[in-house]
């Protein structure tokens, strides 16, 4: 394997060859192809982001980048250190498997180095074109056009000691297909908008809801607020109504959505924070989600409600998506309205010592 080897930078390549939302710290170096941050845990500092990519260089000292991976480390739900893949992406169609052997090799030395015993890899299966952002449950979402690049054989990964264990649903619907289904008439609930803190604050309540959107943690703090732009008008609670109108307590069920960002076509939207407001989106995506407890009427009125508001922001699709393999109660409301399964995402798994 001499010739090979493995960079933390971002490849020059990825930037002309697909379009990508990345949303976790130090964003503003993105452009320069590193990104930094460091975090503690168990009381030893560690470094959370490593762009990964594999290159080869020829006789004449010319460099070839052959592969790029987003790989990153975060703290699980059992407070356990966890690297995470996104999809590798081949930049060239040649020397794929080598270049994919010496990436995991490096990871797997990467999860030593940091004392971490699981490494878990992203995938993506049922691919639709037009599966709008964010597209990972990671801090880099790629377009999925042009997939071709990104379909390596899953069977590799098997034979390499990974084995799939989630699998997480995305749900898609014209707004002009869409069917309200039974709403709540009984005037039990009322359903408002909220802004960006306040729905932090509840979302540290919900943790106990029954139904809610699939994530990688629930206790790493940099996933939880991960840097999505906040546009007005998208978050939403649903409330029992009571006398005691700022009871927190009462909130029954949140959606947050976003427009889809990749429609810009731009990697880095995010240097143009204050020109998003006026961009027309078509798309958005309902991403972040929760209900305390499985109520079809419930669900039904804030569903109903939210794509109401998306209609008024000119959003044409909209997208449902972090469902997981478990919530079939969601996944039935969302057919009733129309919806269909346009993508799943896979997570692949290993456990090294």
């Amino acid at each position: 394997m001499s010739g090979y080897k493995v960079h933390f930078l971002f490849p020059a390549r990825l930037y002309n060859l697909s379009s990508f939302v990345y949303v976790g710290p130090d964003f503003n170096s993105l452009p320069l192809g590193i990104v930094s941050d460091i975090f503690t845990h168990r009381g030893k500092q560690l470094q959370r982001l490593y762009p990964l990519t594999v290159s080869q260089f020829g006789q004449d000292g010319s460099q070839i980048d052959l592969l790029f991976c987003f790989t990153f480390c975060y703290i699980n739900d059992d407070n356990k250190r966890v690297i995470f893949l996104t999809p590798p992406i081949k930049l060239k169609e040649t020397g794929t498997s080598v270049a994919l052997e010496m990436l995991l090799a490096e990871v797997e030395k990467l999860a030593t180095f940091i004392q971490s015993s699981t490494i878990e890899i992203e995938q993506h299966n049922k691919i639709n074109d037009s599966i709008s952002f964010p597209t990972s449950p990671s801090f880099l979402s790629y377009t999925m056009r042009n997939m071709k690049y990104q379909n390596l054989d899953p069977r590799i990964f098997e034979t390499l000691g990974y084995k799939k264990e989630e699998e997480v649903s995305f749900f898609e619907c014209e707004i002009s297909d869409y069917s309200h289904g039974a709403q709540d008439s009984s005037g039990k609930y009322d359903v408002e908008n909220i802004s960006p803190k306040e729905f932090m604050e509840y979302k540290e309540r919900s943790r106990g809801f029954s139904a809610k959107s699939f994530s990688l943690s629930q206790i790493d703090d940099a996933l939880k607020t991960r840097v999505i732009p906040y546009f007005e008008d998208t978050v939403y609670i649903v409330r029992k109504r009571s006398w005691l109108r700022l009871q927190k307590d009462s909130v029954e069920g949140y959606m947050m959505w976003t427009p889809d960002l990749l429609e810009i076509g731009n990697p880095f939207p995010f240097l143009f924070l204050h020109g998003l407001e006026e961009t027309f989106f078509t798309r958005g995506n309902i991403y972040d989600w929760g209900l305390r407890g499985r109520d079809k009427r419930l669900f039904n009125s804030l569903l109903s409600y939210t794509v109401y508001e998306m209609k008024k922001r000119g959003i044409q699709t909209v997208q449902f998506t972090y469902v997981g393999k478990g919530e079939d109660f969601v996944k039935d409301c969302l057919m009733d309205h129309g919806f269909k399964e346009n993508h799943i995402l896979s997570l692949l798994r290993k456990e090294v010592s």
